[in-house]
């Protein structure tokens, strides 16, 4: 990379003018450590002890939409109140099965959906249903008042809240082979062959 150009800019910016650094991996590494000492500060500030406690979910919030700019957070509160704080993608964040140091069972689960929609994909499904008998509780942040919550003692459903009051709930939904496959042949149905619905 030339000394001249943003990167440069950026470099200089971050680590000084006498940074001799000037490979993506070392930036995106420092950027990534940095990044997740600025999430990790902000949700433990805000933990009382309450997991479900509105100042630590908006925390949690702020941490994936503002200073992540729209990544996954997730933040398992495990059974002695210790925090176990990761993040991925837009679209996806890795359950750990042994993050190092974690105590049984998981207190609460909660995760964000960035894009802004509070509800269980069958990759959430899928992760409370492995985990049921030792995580009691799981929540899904959409946006400020806008989450569900899920506890392991109605482990098929989710309530979902809009501006902090009950909006609906979501049922887990167990497809056997043939009704995917004829909702599949359904969904094929609805569309012309230029992929546009009729």
């Amino acid at each position: 990379m030339s000394k001249g150009g943003e990167w440069h800019k950026w470099q200089i910016k971050v680590h000084g003018e006498d940074d001799d650094r000037h490979e993506w991996g070392e930036a995106e590494a420092d950027h990534e450590a940095h990044c997740q000492g600025l999430i990790e500060k902000l949700i433990r500030d805000n933990f009382d002890g309450v997991w479900s406690d509105r100042k630590f979910t908006e925390a949690i919030w702020k941490a994936s939409t503002e200073i992540l700019n729209g990544l996954e957070v997730q933040v398992v509160v495990d059974g002695k109140d210790n925090l176990h704080i990761s993040f991925g993608t837009a679209g996806f964040v890795s359950f750990k099965v042994d993050p190092v140091g974690m105590t049984l069972p998981i207190k609460c689960w909660i995760h964000t959906h960035p894009f802004g929609a509070a509800y269980f994909s069958g990759t959430d499904w899928n992760t409370v249903g492995k985990w049921e008998p030792l995580m009691h509780n799981a929540i899904v942040l959409g946006g400020i008042g806008h989450y569900g919550i899920w506890n392991n003692k109605h482990p098929k459903q989710l309530d979902i809240y809009r501006n902090f009051d009950y909006d609906r709930r979501q049922h887990k939904r167990e497809y056997k082979p043939a009704e995917i496959k004829t909702t599949i042949n359904e969904m094929l149905l609805e569309k012309n062959w230029d992929g546009e619905e009729e």
